[in-house]
This record gives structure tokens, sequence and C-alpha cells, in this order.
């Protein structure tokens, strides 16, 4: 497998979002996969949600897989060198507004979104938002890592 990793951010992007990117991927072994992320505003990603997930409010991230499943995904890769994982879509004002309601900072909380967002471009998916859910275990346990390895 290819061990390169291409990430390709747009819009102003907070943070080290690219670096975030690869962690995810490194913690999951995966290598020779493209990520496209995004930052727009409330008004871009509550018309995203509402065309593609039928939801007519803004959301903090969504997720637009190219593979139904990490096991595609891993085929795909095995026939070729790299392979479009997919594009993440966030809302800097929509994640600063959830800094406020659960009193974290902006760092955690784009953090846990990015991974939240790449689990779902890696096929997990979570029933509803109990800490008790294996895809939203796996996202707190990239989380406290990842927090971890930075204040070293």
């Amino acid at each position: 497998m290819n061990s390169l990793n291409t990430v390709e951010v747009s819009g102003d992007a907070p943070g080290d979002v690219e670096e975030l990117v690869r962690f995810v991927l490194h913690e999951k072994g995966i290598s020779g996969a493209e990520v496209s992320v995004h930052f727009c505003d409330a008004e871009e990603i509550a018309r995203l949600n509402r065309e593609y997930r039928g939801i007519d409010a803004p959301t903090d991230v969504l997720s637009f897989p190219m593979h139904e499943s990490l096991s595609a995904m891993m085929d795909a890769l095995s026939l070729t060198p790299s392979v479009l994982l997919g594009d993440l879509v966030l809302s800097e004002p929509v994640i600063r507004q959830n800094c406020e309601t659960y009193g974290v900072s902006f760092s955690e909380e784009l953090t846990r979104l990015v991974i939240h967002g790449m689990l779902h471009l890696l096929g997990e998916t979570h029933q509803g938002y109990d800490h008790g859910d294996p895809m939203l275990a796996e996202q707190e346990r990239l989380v406290k890592r990842h927090l971890e390895a930075k204040e070293q």
C-alpha cells in the first residue's frame, strides 16, 4: 500500500485540520487515501444538510464517503495506490456554538468533529449519541489520544 495520504483543505480552516485527518488515517492503519475538507458558514452547511439529509437546520460536520464500507475502500486500495476516501464539510460558526453548549475548548471540539467525520468516511455508523455506542467510544478514544499527544 502507498504510505502517502493526501489531504486537501479549503475554506478558512482553523487549526491544523490536515494533521488531524492524517492522525486518524494513521491510527486506523490507512495509507493511500485522499480526503477533502471544506469549511463553510452555517447557511451553506444548512443547505447541504437539507439537500443530502432532509434536515432543514445547520449542523457541525457532514461526511460524504465515496465507499460504502471500510472493506470496500480497502479493496479499492488494493487495486490502486491512491483512493478518494470522501469529503468532510465543517462549519466553524456551528462548532463555536457547540463549544459554548458543551463547555469545551475550540481545539477539543474541532478534534472531536474531524475525528467523527473521518470515522463516517471510513464506513462507521452510530445509533443515536449514546457514548456506549462503538463508533462514539472509538471517537472519544481517538480524541483523548490526540489531545494527550498534543500536550507532550
